[in-house]
């Protein structure tokens, strides 16, 4: 005879087991709806500020968001558009050439001749790229071969503009909706303590990590343009747009630069390696926690280890998503906390109110 308990927590796991195969299933949906909202908080201000001048309109609000943001975008790829595809296609070019000069190990007595290195140290990097050739070559080919993939993502991406307008229109009736489906009053004031929350960090995440982004972009291409850096638009723009990564993008950034300056034999390298490293200080300890506010309060330890958790079990979306997500699990244990110590405090008001009723 089947034991009624163990029947149920089987079922139970069963249960939860196909939750979790049909939410990675859809892990592309869903990551197109987590994306969505994100650039949904990120328009948030301006839609309100619009809305307030057409008359608490909201729809009127997101439509004017939508007009400035493409105007933007527009006045922004006219201006720089032409320069960064002129750069583009002439890195296009060069590349292969790059490539085997970097497989063959003749990089190390170009380089080498112009720094002034020593035969010794001329040979031995020309022994280690040549050994490695084989390993080179294969990254080299796996990233041409998600070329296609990364076309397929870019369409995805476009309808994150799309699914923000919904998000934009309906938030406010989502979050009532939810509260007003809870009954007991604890459980209400947990559930609305976590929304708020989340929406305070959301909306200093999202526009942080956007805030530095453009920052480094305005700072990269100045100082690249100034110190006449190769390709100068075109590393600035990929470098300030990974600075919207957190952790991993800055570095990724920062090695594309360098791995540039190298590979062309820039001589200033030791200016800007120095002006990186000045720059990754100001970002880190004084801009980001400055943006970032009592929005988003992670240790800078918990911060590095859930990037590299998440970006292990995810890829690159678990790497954008890893800040958030701690953040989020925080707000959800604050809150449950704060919760258990009211509910016992109620209950030892009930306790005290019987015994003094007796």
């Amino acid at each position: 005879m089947i034991d009624k308990r163990t029947s149920s927590i089987l079922f139970t796991i069963l249960i939860f087991t196909a939750g979790l195969v049909l939410l990675y299933a859809a892990r592309r949906p869903l990551l197109l709806l987590v994306f969505s909202v994100l650039f949904a908080y990120l328009l948030e201000p301006i839609v309100e500020w619009f809305q307030r001048r057409f008359r608490d309109s909201r729809t009127m609000g997101i439509v004017a968001t939508y007009f400035v943001l493409i105007s933007a975008v527009s006045i922004f790829l006219a201006a720089a558009g032409p320069k960064i595809v002129q750069e583009s296609s002439k890195l296009a070019h060069k590349l292969p050439a790059v490539t085997e000069t970097i497989g063959s190990g003749d990089i190390a007595q170009e380089v080498g001749a112009r720094r002034g290195w020593t035969y010794d140290t001329q040979y031995r990097l020309r022994e280690f790229l040549t050994a490695h050739r084989t390993e080179f070559d294969g990254y080299v080919q796996r990233v041409i071969k998600k070329v296609p993939a990364m076309a397929g993502d870019l369409l995805w991406l476009m309808l994150i503009p799309i699914f923000a307008v919904f998000i934009l229109k309906c938030k406010t009736a989502f979050a009532k909706t939810v509260l007003v489906l809870v009954d007991n009053a604890h459980d209400r004031h947990f559930l609305r303590g976590i929304l708020t929350d989340l929406d305070v960090m959301l909306a200093a995440f999202i526009r942080a990590q956007l805030t530095l982004a453009a920052v480094a972009v305005m700072a990269y291409t100045v100082i690249l343009f100034v110190f006449g850096f190769p390709y100068s638009f075109l590393v600035a723009s990929v470098a300030g747009v990974l600075e919207f990564i957190p952790v991993l993008g800055p570095l990724a950034g920062n090695a594309a630069i360098m791995a540039t300056a190298i590979s062309t034999g820039y001589s200033h390298w030791l200016g800007i390696l120095i002006f990186l490293i000045i720059w990754r200080g100001i970002q880190d300890y004084v801009t980001s926690p400055l943006l970032m506010g009592r929005g988003v309060k992670l240790h800078p330890f918990t911060v590095i280890l859930g990037v590299l958790i998440c970006g292990d079990v995810a890829g690159l979306p678990g790497v954008f998503l890893s800040v958030p997500l701690m953040a989020s699990l925080r707000i959800v244990w604050k809150n449950w906390e704060q919760r258990a110590v009211a509910i016992k405090a109620a209950n030892s008001e009930d306790i005290e109110a019987e015994s003094l009723a007796n």
